[in-house]
């Protein structure tokens, strides 16, 4: 059955944080956090701290105000990336447990073993999608990286270490200002890049090898959900014969989808425009477009796992297996 919604609770009715760990989440909430797994990794120190303010408290008590935040954080953060309620439910899986000793310090070793070994199992799935993704590149390959992601960034770290000097063309992916964050770290790996506008994208291609881009949420059809402009990406390099790749952890299946309930897409404001001092009527101009948008499957050449190179038609039967509650 799917997942059962609950009322999100109001965030002033929530425990305190420590506030180091209210700055993170503040953080995260703002959007100044890039990367699902990133964002992961620290909502577990959040986790940790808070276990560590509150290990005075009684072991259910602490559980339960873990609990509150986790259910929150689902809610919010985990309503747009389906990786994080996916790891904050593998996190407290067996908080239930913990919670039964009336010690709140027995909570707060659960909580930091917990997080501790999801950190490394997740570390470890993002070293083994840099280098499946890293073995499909050679020396001096022409690639294309579209809109901020950290796990098609590690690819292109792991490639620079096995002394794969690339040349990376960088749209600026302007509706997010994705583009930026990705040069800065292709210049702090070694590789040359070309930085340029979307427009120029289908041009630009016809020298790639191949593509690369990251993943929102994954669908239990194969296809994905990312930052507008990925399939408009998807479909030009279809037309022009370049491989279309996405590495991605696996945790970020959405099990919503495979109940054949879609995530809705919301209008952004966008605020990247000069318009030069023209200064059109706010009620009839519009500066807007979707947070992110839909590709399908067959616009997919492999997705790149922690369980191998899969062709987008695998992925429904590995999501399966992986998630068979979801199903």
């Amino acid at each position: 059955m799917p997942e059962k919604i609950h009322q999100l609770p109001d965030r002033s009715t929530l425990p305190p944080l420590p506030a180091q760990a209210e700055e993170i989440v503040s953080k995260i909430e703002c959007g100044e956090i890039l990367g699902a797994s990133r964002s992961i990794r620290l909502l577990n120190e959040v986790f940790c701290m808070l276990a560590d303010e509150a290990s005075h408290l009684a072991g259910e008590e602490l559980a339960g105000q873990l609990r509150m935040w986790a259910d929150y954080l689902i809610a919010t953060r985990g309503a747009l990336s389906p990786a994080v309620g996916n790891a904050i439910r593998s996190v407290f899986d067996k908080l239930d447990q913990a919670a039964t000793s009336n010690s709140g310090k027995e909570v707060q070793s659960f909580v930091h073993e917990s997080t501790e070994a999801f950190n490394r199992r997740s570390l470890e799935d993002v070293l083994k999608i840099a280098a499946y993704g890293a073995n499909l590149l050679q020396q001096g390959d022409t690639v294309m990286a579209y809109d901020y992601s950290s796990s098609v960034t590690a690819v292109l770290k792991k490639a620079a270490e096995n002394d794969k000097t690339l040349h990376v063309i960088i749209p600026e992916s302007r509706s997010l200002d994705g583009g930026l964050p990705i040069l800065r770290e292709v210049l702090e790996c070694g590789h040359s890049a070309t930085f340029t506008v979307d427009a120029a994208i289908g041009q630009e291609l016809r020298n790639c090898s191949s593509v690369f881009v990251g993943v929102e949420s994954l669908c239990a059809d194969g296809g994905f959900w990312t930052t507008v402009g990925t399939c408009s990406t998807a479909i030009l390099a279809r037309h022009h014969h370049v491989p279309f790749y996405v590495p991605t952890e696996l945790i970020k299946f959405d099990p919503r989808s495979a109940h054949g309930i879609h995530r809705t897409t919301v209008r952004v404001e966008l605020e990247c425009f000069d318009l030069n001092g023209f200064r059109p009527p706010r009620d009839r101009v519009r500066y807007e477009c979707d947070d992110l948008e839909y590709t399908p499957r067959r616009l997919i050449t492999a997705y790149i796992t922690e369980e191998g190179v899969l062709p987008p038609a695998t992925m429904s039967s590995v999501l399966r297996e992986k998630y068979a509650q979801s199903f």
